[in-house]
């Protein structure tokens, strides 16, 4: 039986990234739609996730936080909207404006694809689903970098196991 502590980012972010690539080396246009909305929610994870960890880190100083502390701010990270939480990603430096302009595009398709908009004109072209695909894939790319850098900041693999 999985035990809540056993959750662990990096097996998350591993597995799903294993599973893209093998949609995109098989080719397997039927999966590309389903990949495209898991990754449309993993970048929106992952950086919920990263602005839950640098704020966390930030706050704790010299001091460690108390559960209350933390399940106060992770309450707050999981309410943010996706807007929200790019927009405080730029401010507590975690992303440049340049990721911040590629994430916010992502955003914005996401939100059309909420709407339908995006699915009614796309949903038979497996030509701008890649593409799409492969964008998205590549954002995923640069916040695990991102990722990887505040953990190397903070040190310590406890951070790997912070669930929002």
């Amino acid at each position: 039986m999985k035990k809540k502590d056993d959750f662990n980012i990096v097996k998350v972010v591993n597995e799903i990234v294993g599973e893209v690539g093998l949609v995109m080396v098989r080719d397997d246009e039927a999966k590309y739609f389903e990949e495209i909305m898991l990754l449309y929610s993993l970048i929106e994870h992952l950086l919920k996730w990263a602005v839950f960890t640098k704020i966390s880190d930030d706050r704790r100083g010299d001091k460690e936080l108390t559960k209350k502390d933390l399940d106060d701010l992770r309450y707050f990270c999981t309410q943010m909207r996706f807007y929200d939480a790019l927009n405080i990603a730029l401010f507590v430096e975690l992303i440049d404006l340049n990721l911040y302009k590629e994430i916010n595009k992502v955003r914005e398709e996401r939100t059309d694809v909420t709407h339908q908009l995006w699915i009614y004109e796309h949903r038979r072209n497996p030509v701008e689903l890649r593409k799409t695909l492969e964008m998205l894939a590549e954002v995923v790319g640069k916040l695990i970098e991102v990722s990887m850098s505040l953990s190397i900041e903070i040190g310590g693999k406890e951070i790997y196991r912070a669930r929002l």
